[in-house]
C-alpha cells in the first residue's frame, strides 16, 4: 500500500494473514482491499488509522492497523 505522506511517517500494511497467503491462495480464498478484507467468508478484517504525534513536530505518524471483526460489525461498517 502506498503511503499518502513522506515515508518516514507512515506504517501501513496488508491484512496479516492476507500477506502470508500465496498469489493463488489469494486469488482463490480471500476478498482485499486498502481498508476491508475477507477471506474463507469465514475471517472478517477492518483497518483504521492510528495518528500518533511527532513530538517537537506539528506532524504526526500514521500507522494502520487492522482488526479482525466479527461479520455483523463488518456488514455494519460497510454499510456506512
Amino acid at each position: 500500500m502506498i503511503c499518502p505522506f513522506a515515508l518516514a511517517s507512515c506504517l501501513i500494511r496488508a491484512a496479516p494473514l492476507y500477506a502470508n497467503l500465496d498469489r493463488n491462495a489469494r486469488e482463490l480464498r480471500a476478498i482485499a482491499s486498502s481498508d476491508q478484507c475477507i477471506i474463507d467468508q469465514e475471517e472478517f478484517y477492518i483497518r483504521g488509522c492510528l495518528e500518533i504525534p511527532i513530538i517537537g513536530t506539528s506532524e504526526v505518524f500514521l500507522w494502520g492497523l487492522w482488526a479482525r471483526v466479527k461479520e455483523t460489525a463488518f456488514d455494519e461498517i460497510s454499510d456506512h
